[in-house]
């Protein structure tokens, strides 16, 4: 199963079985007027850090 998630939140994750997949590209550079910026990427890395961040904090008053 691959999992295609993309840069515009418009769009929904969708998943497609590998018997499905006829072809893969690779986009090298892309020139448009107008490009939202990728938000996906510091969402997920901000999360992250938060997570990061209150597990820190659990091993701390663990440790005390």
């Amino acid at each position: 199963m691959l999992q295609l998630i993309a840069d515009n939140s418009d769009y929904a994750t969708v998943d497609v079985a590998q018997e499905e997949i006829l072809e893969l590209w690779k986009a090298n550079s892309v020139y448009s007027t107008y490009s939202k910026p990728p938000v996906i990427v510091e969402e997920r890395l901000t999360k992250l850090e938060q997570t990061v961040q209150q597990l820190n904090l659990k091993i701390k008053k663990l440790e005390k």
